[in-house]
């Protein structure tokens, strides 16, 4: 049974590239996270030996929050070096042994960041070991963080945003001379106001109203994918993906629906019709809203009463569309077919497939207590989120996102 929960939270860069994950930690038996003392010694031991090091951060660094304890110890020493940046809080007693500890971990081949800097009296040798400054955005005001780039502007460390919660955010610290961003701006809307729908999107949007039809139309579904050979292409790529046992032969869209199943081609389809349209915006959203789907639909698989996995999956998979589409998720919804349970949890009504989600969600960003409440709401034993987790992850790998 697993009693450690691992949370990711992106770091990316100016171009929405992924540079990094912050890993969260949580004990079974506190939600704090990071309130153990030994918070960090138990996620090192967490990430390599339960949990499958490379789904969690797949290939990305991981920044990892250090106390002087772990600094000192060779806790890290457990850690892939060539994809670790050690966090190390500012309020720390930076005497000679907790220095001497950082210049060894540097010189281990580890990178450091200071995180939470808010100008606080840190000495000239810790600086210079820093390959990263974290700043709290929104606590540090815009004339401190200028002061704080000039401060450190003889220094090699790039500054990396925390908390960038708006677009408005993102830009505003581009322009005060960030290189790196962490927060939640990437899953909001750009603009949120109707504007015309290109092609792609608009045959994306027609797949969503034509699988979610019961019973489905094949023959207007072929027709559809006929129009739009991207949609078809990746249609045969996922049928030959790792997801499935074996390479199979498709001579039609309707038998690629008999070999699926209407269950399963409705998902694949859900899945390519919301993901398609998304070519210019970051990985890491993309990641999210199937990350999410998947996780739903392996506790609905664990659950196995109440809604179908595909209810589950679908409200992973949607909450995102607001996002990648630039238009509001009430909007989208009103032109979909989706049954009553789906549209209810997606505007925010409580329901297993929104305790579901809620779940999703507060994983993802570590926010622990909320974590607990919504698997209380959807009566489910959060022993086994965990599990649901690492699936969801692979899952992702495996479609090569």
């Amino acid at each position: 049974m697993y009693e450690r929960f691992i949370a990711r939270q992106p770091i990316l860069d100016e171009k929405l590239k992924l540079a990094g994950y912050e890993l969260l930690f949580r004990a079974q038996d506190d939600n704090r996270a990071g309130a153990s003392r030994t918070a960090t010694s138990q996620l090192i031991l967490s990430s390599t030996m339960l949990f499958d090091w490379n789904a969690l951060v797949d290939g990305a660094s991981a920044h990892v929050n250090f106390g002087a304890e772990e600094v000192m110890n060779g806790a890290a020493l457990l850690l892939p070096k060539e994809q670790t940046v050690i966090e190390i809080p500012p309020t720390l007693n930076f005497n000679e042994e907790l220095i001497a500890g950082i210049k060894n971990l540097r010189l281990s081949g580890y990178r450091a960041a200071l995180d939470g800097y808010a100008g606080q009296a840190i000495p000239e040798t810790v600086l210079r070991c820093m390959n990263f400054v974290k700043v709290d955005f929104r606590e540090v005001g815009e004339a401190e963080q200028a002061e704080m780039k000039t401060l450190l502007a003889k220094y090699e460390a790039k500054l990396i945003a925390k908390k960038v919660e708006t677009w408005k955010e993102f830009e505003q610290a581009k322009n005060l001379g960030y290189s790196y961003f962490q927060g939640h701006f990437f899953l909001e809307p750009k603009i949120l106001k109707r504007r015309e729908v290109p092609g792609t999107e608009a045959h994306c949007m027609e797949l969503l109203r034509l699988v979610h039809q019961k019973p489905m139309n094949i023959a207007q579904v072929e027709a559809l994918l006929k129009q739009e050979p991207s949609l078809l292409y990746k249609l045969l790529r996922f049928l030959n993906s790792p997801l499935k046992a074996r390479p199979v032969e498709v001579r039609s869209v309707h038998s690629a629906i008999a070999l699926l199943g209407d269950d399963e081609f409705r998902r694949w389809a859900s899945l390519v019709a919301v993901m398609t349209p998304a070519a210019d915006k970051p990985n890491e959203l993309i990641r999210t809203g199937l990350t999410r789907a998947f996780f739903c639909e392996a506790l609905a698989r664990v659950k196995t009463q109440g809604a179908t996995p595909f209810e589950y999956f679908m409200v992973g998979l949607f909450s995102v569309m607001n996002a990648l589409m630039d238009r509001p998720l009430a909007d989208i919804m009103a032109e979909l077919p989706v049954n009553g349970k789906v549209r209810a949890a997606l505007s925010g009504k409580s329901n297993e497939l929104r305790y579901a989600l809620d779940a999703a969600v507060a994983f993802e960003l570590g926010k622990w207590e909320e974590f607990t409440a919504a698997m209380e709401g959807l009566e489910f034993d959060e022993q086994r989120a965990p599990e649901c987790q690492m699936q969801a992850n692979r899952c992702v790998k495996e479609l090569q996102i």
